[in-house]
């Protein structure tokens, strides 16, 4: 804001916050009165249009008995499970809670697509995370996109609102753990407003099983978690501080105030706020900094 001529328009935009009162709050921040000096909450308009979002769900467990596994793993159930459904769809986005799992899994499909189909060479998934680099990210969303793959393999960073075309299918590999993050992940299926979401849950062990069920029921239900947003972080303040004097001198009342707009930091005092300052500057070097900041 403190970049802008004149003030911005704010728009938020989000189906899975609650409370939409907090959510606003933090959209729109503060405004200090040059007047009175007194900051106030900026207004912001809620638009809640109480529409849900058509949702196809289920929990597919890939074994019948989680206490009796050949070589006491789940997984060849869980590449078979994962095949079949592949295999039954056009487009198919498997999530999955950690990066290497995405790599494993993508490999294994693919030797299981190739044993299938000997005259095959080429893959049916790619794996997709952070550690990829983005020109290689981008190939995969487009290929995803055009049809060249039916399924990729993913964490959360295809979780948001990327362009990867139309997705028939939404795997949950292990429960997500939140509702919201369900929601988020399985509403890249069916994108369209008036289209069906399509997602599957599979459980990887006994306990994970009931917290897919749970979850699947909060999911129909629209019952999401309450979002909390963290406030007076230093550690993130102390950053913001380096970064705006690194590009220009700021009086320190000025860069106080600019500070306090922030919904996060709108309980923050003076006082807590020079001492961060005065950190950055060194005067606490050769101390032991937590016993300074509350």
């Amino acid at each position: 804001m403190a970049l802008c001529k004149k003030e911005p328009v704010r728009i938020g935009l989000s189906a899975t916050q609650k409370p939409l009162e907090r959510i606003a709050a933090f959209l729109g921040g503060l405004t200090k009165d040059p007047q009175t000096n007194r900051f106030s909450q900026r207004p912001v308009k809620i638009v809640n249009c109480g529409q849900r979002k058509l949702l196809d769900l289920g929990v597919i467990s890939p074994t019948p008995d989680f206490s009796n596994l050949p070589d006491a793993s789940v997984w060849s159930q869980v590449i078979d499970k994962l095949y079949e459904l592949i295999s039954q769809h056009k487009t198919t986005l498997v999530f999955v809670n950690i990066r290497a799992q995405a790599e494993k899994i993508a490999r294994q499909l693919n030797e299981k697509h190739r044993k299938e189909n000997e005259d095959f060479d080429g893959v049916i998934a790619l794996a997709h995370h952070g550690s990829i680099s983005r020109e290689i990210r981008y190939d995969i969303e487009a290929r995803l996109k055009s049809g060249q793959i039916p399924a990729v393999i993913a964490t959360a960073s295809l979780e948001l609102g990327i362009d990867i075309g139309s997705i028939d299918l939404v795997i949950q590999l292990e429960s997500p753990k939140t509702v919201s993050a369900a929601l988020q992940r399985v509403g890249r299926s069916g994108h369209l407003l008036k289209a069906t979401s399509k997602g599957r849950i599979i459980p990887l062990y006994q306990s994970d099983l009931d917290d897919a069920v749970a979850i699947t029921k909060c999911m129909l239900a629209g019952d999401i978690e309450e979002t909390h947003i963290p406030e007076n972080c230093l550690d993130v303040l102390s950053q913001q501080i380096v970064a705006e004097v690194a590009l220009q001198e700021w009086p320190r009342l000025a860069l106080y105030n600019l500070f306090k707009q922030s919904y996060c930091y709108r309980h923050l005092n003076e006082n807590t706020f020079n001492r961060v300052v005065e950190m950055l500057a060194g005067q606490y070097a050769d101390l032991d900094l937590r016993a300074l900041l509350p």
